[in-house]
Order: structure tokens, then sequence, then C-alpha cells
């Protein structure tokens, strides 16, 4: 409790981001810093094959991606999947555009290590971060996210 009570706070609206790293689809090590930067919103949309709210949002996704990307918007799409093949499978079904990551399971039935450290209650989760690296909030929806954007870009 005491760990979640961290996280939440560490990765509350006005915070820093908490840098991590995961694998890519090729399988390097690929660092939210590396994305993050002067200019740029990064969205971290936790999801996973399994989440049929997660793959149903993802058309609309796309919609938003390819209306903001040149403006400065970039997604990073963290995976909850505990099997890196189910995951593969949905990226080459769903066709995603932005970046990708795996999160990792350090012990077998436990949380997983990034969507533990960003508190994330629930998938989907979207969590946006700003040009100057700190947390602007958690999206209810992706109307919010579009709200947000529109205000920003």
């Amino acid at each position: 409790v005491a760990s979640m009570a961290d996280a939440q706070k560490k990765t509350s609206i006005g915070q820093h981001y908490t840098d991590v790293s995961a694998p890519d689809r090729d399988g390097k090590e690929l660092a939210l810093s590396s994305v993050v930067g002067p200019g740029k919103y990064v969205l971290l949309d936790f999801w996973a094959s399994w989440c049929r709210p997660c793959r149903a949002s993802f058309p609309e996704m796309k919609k938003i991606y390819a209306r903001f990307k040149d403006k400065g918007f970039e997604i990073l799409g963290v995976t909850n999947d505990s099997r890196r093949e189910d995951w593969l499978k949905a990226l080459e079904q769903d066709q995603l555009p932005w970046k990708q990551v795996i999160d990792e399971f350090p012990e077998p039935y436990k949380p997983a290590r990034v969507i533990t450290m960003y508190a994330a209650p629930y998938l989907p989760t979207l969590i946006l971060i700003g040009p100057d690296g700190k947390i602007i909030g958690q999206a209810k929806d992706k109307h919010q996210l579009v709200e947000w954007l529109e205000e920003r870009l």
C-alpha cells in the first residue's frame, strides 16, 4: 500500500515524469526520456492485447495521432501483456503507427513494473506529459485528450 501511495504521489499532476525503459518490438530498450522533450506532448497509453476497450479505442487513437503528430504529439504505448507473442500479434493486427514497448513482469503473478510505477489504475490508462517533462494529467477518455491537445497545440 505504501509503494502504491508513493507511486501515485510521484505521478500526480505537475510532477516530473519518472523515466523508464522497456523493450520495443525489436527487443531494444526504449527509454521514455528519448521520447519526451522540448516541444513534445507525450501520451503514455497503457493497454494490453486482451483488453477489449483498449483495442476498440485504437481506430479513434489513430485519428488523434494523425491529427496532432506533426504538431509535437507522440504516443508511447506500454502493453501490460505477459506474453510477448500476444502483444506482437495485436500490433500486427491493429497496425499501430506510434512507438510501443512491452512492460516487464519481474515476479510471476505480480503487477508489471512500468504500470506499477505510474500507478495506472486500469486499462486503458492515458497519461499526458508536457514538453517540460511534467505530468499534465490522466485523461478520462479520448475526448478529454483531444481537448487538452487542442488547447496546447
